[in-house]
């Protein structure tokens, strides 16, 4: 028996991935969990968005990314640091670091989403790619970075799909930063 053996008891859960999001853009987040698959609930009496992972599971507190609109001093320091990476000293360095998580997501921050099946995970990708014709309040505030596929280059194993998907709509950061999501998929061993 291992760790991943269905008859191992889970000692500890993800509990929650706690997000802000900009002001007044309550509905733009709700579409971006509906373009990820995720479900989209109000809790603490309209305060709190949640997005669901698995809705089989869910128990209002595990397994959920949570959040409510970024509070005014977050805003305020978001806005002065997005203000200060568009200028020198921090431009130049803020673009190198930009183009090296272009090139490799998987070297940055990141939170990953695992998904039960190749064809959810292909869908998913798939409408982020179409973006434009799924999501089009959506297009230019989230984007993919990269989708990875067990047999091509930069792969992180031989049974793993992974898509990296960067967004300004939610962060549990900055929101000048924005937040970068990866989709999972294990497939089964050959």
């Amino acid at each position: 028996m291992n760790a991943f053996s269905p008859d191992v008891k889970v000692a500890r859960h993800l509990n929650h991935i706690e997000f802000v999001h900009r002001p007044g853009e309550r509905a733009l987040v709700r579409e971006f969990f509906e373009l990820l698959g995720v479900t989209a609930q109000d809790a603490g009496g309209g305060r709190w968005l949640i997005g669901v992972l698995d809705p089989i599971t869910y128990n209002n507190v595990d397994n959920i990314v949570a959040g409510s609109e970024v509070r005014p001093e977050q805003w305020a320091f978001d806005q002065a640091l997005a203000e200060a990476l568009r200028h020198e000293p921090l431009a130049s360095k803020f673009a190198a670091h930009q183009e090296m998580l272009t090139a490799n997501p998987q070297s940055g921050m990141h939170f990953g989403i695992r998904l039960v099946s190749a064809d959810e995970w292909d869908a998913t990708v798939q409408r982020i790619r179409d973006i434009e014709t799924h999501a089009p309040a959506l297009a230019g505030r989230v984007r993919l970075c990269g989708a990875f596929y067990p047999d091509q280059p930069g792969a992180l194993a031989t049974t793993v799909r992974q898509a990296f998907i960067w967004t300004d709509l939610i962060a549990s950061g900055s929101l000048a930063l924005g937040q970068r999501i990866e989709l999972q998929v294990r497939q089964p061993q050959p």
